[in-house]
């Protein structure tokens, strides 16, 4: 086989490189959801039962192997976005401390998902929609919650990391309980 030429390591192997394949774990998980979907349970322990199924777009209802799997994927999603639709660099594009931005994480694999259950379309309209629309509003809310933030290489802590921690912290907790209890009792 001849060496490839200058040109040749300069044009892509693809025109446009396919959607990373979902893990077979998280493709099992997403199988029972649609058999579950197409099969309306008739009694409460059937109800109850799709309720529990893990739904891997919302990774915190997945046990932990399943979880990560999922963010794995999530994170190759994110490569496959910022190379295969972006190009100009005055859109940031998915940062690579997305985890660290529970924000972006949480719609994030959503947006993914919504891309990978396009697949299952018998036409291109979903897909359409997926490019007009969801990932051009996602990458926007990055534009406008991140702003000039989390350059490449250079992670910004949220500048509500203050007020959540006054949020959190045992008196506010307290506070509110005392007046939800108020509320139940009345």
């Amino acid at each position: 086989m001849p060496e490839p030429s200058r040109v040749d390591l300069l044009v892509p192997r693809l025109i446009a490189e396919p959607f990373p394949d979902l893990p077979a774990a998280v493709a099992d998980r997403v199988v029972r959801l649609q058999v579950a979907a197409a099969e309306q349970p008739e009694s409460a322990s059937g109800v109850a039962e799709v309720a529990s199924l893990q739904r891997p777009w919302d990774p915190a209802t997945c046990e932990p192997d399943v979880r990560y799997a999922v963010w794995s994927w999530v994170d190759e999603v994110a490569a496959w976005i910022n190379s295969q639709h972006l190009w100009s660099v005055n859109r940031p594009g998915i940062p690579e401390c997305w985890p660290q931005h529970p924000h972006l994480a949480n719609e994030l694999v959503v947006v993914a998902f919504e891309r990978y259950l396009t697949s299952y379309a018998t036409s291109p309209m979903n897909l359409a929609e997926w490019q007009r629309s969801t990932l051009p509003l996602f990458l926007d809310r990055i534009s406008q919650t991140l702003g000039s933030g989390c350059q490449p290489g250079r992670h910004v802590e949220s500048p509500r990391s203050e007020r959540n921690r006054t949020y959190a912290a045992r008196g506010a907790r307290e506070q509110r309980r005392d007046l939800i209890d108020v509320d139940a009792t009345s």
